[in-house]
């Protein structure tokens, strides 16, 4: 029967291209060897349409072990697959924690380098024309502050960030940036820093200029998106400051270059407790007669999955929270933000650009509060000053799924 459907693959004209189809069939034995899982990959093939449920079944009926399914997916794979059979593959290992059987193939660019592999020359040079150069070794510079504790007897030391400081390091590192670092804290300190950081000789030679603050700190006006971020030696810096310092005119080295500002501070004192569905469609319900589905489903449910909800979402204004409200942080394991942070990040920066891997960063905040894990809602806010590329962080050959 597999081999019906290998037949069948190869009738309809889904071809792999030749080199892909070499690279799996000269690699099976050490395929096999790496692979953990193998169920789980086998779903996430059929999720992607790399391989059909009744191929999926037919692997799973004829070989009851491990060893012998991943053996006979591998064999069916380049008689069958199509142009993107490959990359579901090396995405699905990524996916999976099967990062060692990505490595075997790592002779294509996909594996840590680039998201066009399998395009034509057209559709590449489209696709890169989309996105911003991210070649340089090192890719960027990454400047890091911290402010751990206050002068200010009612501003509280911001136990956790310090584990933040130590893993941030160690995620931009092993992708591939120079990291720099400010832990005193005080308003002089800081604002050298960064002068500092964007004058560097060395800025010319990299694609990307990143900085994040971490900080109290809070909204300067109602709605205006300007923090004021609390220092060591109760002063203030203002961010609209520290986002001029990143013009084409004050940072001429990181002129057409992405730059990423992280101000990770609350923006208020406001946590956000979210809304209750049900009484939201009830006064729906009693102020106007909706022609449109209702809200609730006929088993009583939000159609949404969950009877909470954020109150602010779906606004496209990087800030660990909405204007107005707090950011939270455990003073053990760190900022919610910061830990969601390196998770996503460890597991797609090597295929996703920046602004789907914030986006998954708020999708996993917001299940964690409607789950009961966290007790408020916090959504990730960003806003574009221009950013009119995509922005792929292009981890370096080291990284693999966040293990060097």
């Amino acid at each position: 029967m597999l081999l019906a459907w290998c037949v069948f693959g190869a009738l309809r004209g889904r071809k792999m291209d030749a080199r892909h189809r070499e690279m799996i069939n000269i690699n099976i034995s050490m395929l096999v060897e790496k692979t953990e899982n193998i169920d789980l990959i086998i779903d996430e093939l059929v999720l992607r349409e790399a391989i059909s449920e009744s191929l999926a079944n037919e692997i799973r009926v004829n070989n009851n072990d491990p060893t012998d399914r991943a053996k006979a997916l591998y064999c069916c794979l380049p008689k069958l697959g199509n142009e993107n059979t490959f990359r579901s593959l090396v995405e699905t290992f990524y996916e999976t924690g099967n990062s060692n059987a990505a490595l075997i193939l790592k002779d294509n660019r996909l594996c840590n380098q680039s998201p066009t592999e399998g395009m034509s020359p057209t559709e590449e040079e489209e696709f890169i024309e989309e996105k911003y150069r991210m070649k340089t070794n090192p890719r960027g510079i990454v400047l890091l502050i911290n402010v751990f504790d206050h002068d200010d007897e009612y501003l509280t030391t911001r136990y956790g960030s310090k584990k933040d400081m130590k893993e941030l390091k160690e995620l931009w590192e092993r992708m591939g940036f120079l990291v720099q670092d400010e832990n005193r804290g005080t308003k002089s300190d800081i604002e050298e820093a960064i002068i500092k950081w964007k004058n560097q000789e060395r800025m010319s030679k990299v694609d990307c200029g990143i900085i994040m603050i971490m900080a109290h700190g809070r909204e300067v006006s109602p709605d205006s998106g300007t923090v004021g971020i609390d220092t060591k030696d109760k002063k203030t810096i203002n961010s609209e400051w520290i986002v001029e310092q990143m013009n084409s005119v004050e940072a001429v080295r990181l002129h057409g270059k992405p730059k990423l500002l992280f101000i990770l501070t609350c923006r208020g004192e406001r946590p956000d407790a979210g809304l209750d569905l049900y009484k939201l469609n009830e006064l729906i319900n009693a102020t106007a007669q909706l022609d449109a589905r209702p809200m609730i489903d006929q088993n009583g449910r939000f159609e949404g999955s969950s009877w909470k909800s954020p109150r602010l979402s779906d606004i496209l204004l990087i800030y660990p929270c909405a204007p107005g409200n707090a950011s939270s942080r455990d003073p053990e394991n760190g900022s919610w933000f910061v830990q969601t942070m390196i998770d996503v990040f460890n597991r797609k920066a090597h295929k996703d650009d920046v602004e789907t891997m914030l986006k998954e960063m708020d999708r996993i905040l917001v299940k964690k509060a409607q789950e009961g894990i966290h007790d408020s809602f916090q959504v990730v806010c960003t806003t574009s000053r221009g950013f009119k590329r995509k922005l792929f962080l292009n981890p370096s050959a080291t990284f693999s799924n966040g293990n060097a």
